[in-house]
Order: C-alpha cells, then structure tokens, then sequence
C-alpha cells in the first residue's frame, strides 16, 4: 500500500511538472529573472548599437562598463530589456542562442546580478583594461571575461580552450590567445 502511495504521489508531481512546464515556460522564466524595476549590475563590460546588445558579443557600440547599474524592465524567451539609467537607454539584449550556448535563463544569470562585481582581487593593469572593456597580455582568463564578456560558443565552446574567439563585428574576429592561464597574445 504504501509503495501505492508512493508511486501515485511521484506521478502526480511529475504531472505537475509537465503541466508546469508545458503552460508556461516563457512566464517561468520571467518569474525567475528579475522584478519589474530591479536594480541590477552588468557583470562584465559589453557594448551595444541601436539599443540592441546580441549575445553574439560585438566588439564595437556604446561601451557599457563592467558594474553599471541597470534596471530590470522584462525578458521574453530570446530577450531580456533593461533600461541603464547613467544612460538615458533602454537596451534589448538579444539571445542568439545558437552562438551563445545558452538559454535566456543563462544569459540572464552570467550578464546580471544584484551586486556589482568585487575587482579587488585583479591586478591594477586588469581593473583598467576590465573598466575599459579592453584585454591585454597577462591578464587571467577571469580578468577576460569581466572586460570582454563570453566569447561565442560556436567558436569557443568551452572556456577551458586556451584560444577565445570574439568577433569585433559581423565580418571581422580577434583571438585572445591564453598560456599558463593568462593571456600571452592578441591576434587581430
């Protein structure tokens, strides 16, 4: 009897999980992002053009520093709006997922927080080129990311790679090349 129960109370669960999911994905995530208004921080330097930021990470825009306040406006399956107040801008960041290797959830999470990033632990020579959204020799992998953001997935699929690829634009990319964990060259 008691396996009984245990059986329907796990089926019933799993139930409520397909029907969970299966209504509202799209408002799950919305739920799970942020509040309408939420101040939040941008956790790596990144730019945008035309009020639009895609996740494919261009190297050329408006530069928005590492730390910048943003607040929370909504997100939708392949987007997530924010407006940066220092800005006078509402910006749509724009999940090209297939590039990005990530769900909105994911971009959500890596590009946001509720707390500015603590650079007290990077050198002097990092903190500027990470305020600057700039790499430069002997930077650590960590430093990289802050300054420059997450290289694509579809040319970098895994940070463990001692060679990242940005693009700079649609046409053109850059190499950050990695040795020992830090960066020992740029190929433009």
């Amino acid at each position: 009897m008691q396996a009984l129960a245990r059986f329907t109370h796990f089926h019933l669960f799993a139930l409520f999980v397909v029907a969970l999911f299966g209504i509202g994905v799209e408002a799950a995530q919305k739920a799970v992002l942020a509040e309408k208004g939420e101040k939040l921080y941008t956790q790596f330097s990144l730019f945008y053009e035309k009020d639009h930021h895609i996740t494919t990470n261009y190297r050329k825009g408006i530069l928005v520093p590492v730390n910048t306040e943003v607040e929370f406006v909504k997100a939708t399956k392949k987007r997530i709006t924010v407006k940066i107040p220092s800005y006078n801008v509402t910006v749509d960041f724009e999940n090209e997922e297939d590039y990005s290797g990530q769900n909105i959830g994911g971009i959500f999470k890596r590009t946001f927080a509720g707390q500015p990033v603590d650079l007290a632990g990077f050198s002097d020579a990092e903190r500027s080129s990470i305020k600057k959204g700039t790499v430069a020799a002997g930077m650590s992998k960590e430093a990289v990311i802050k300054a420059m953001g997450y290289p694509p997935h579809h040319k970098t699929p895994t940070l463990e790679m001692d060679q990242w690829r940005y693009w700079k634009n649609r046409f053109d990319t850059m190499l950050v090349i990695f040795e020992n964990g830090k960066v020992s060259a740029i190929q433009d």
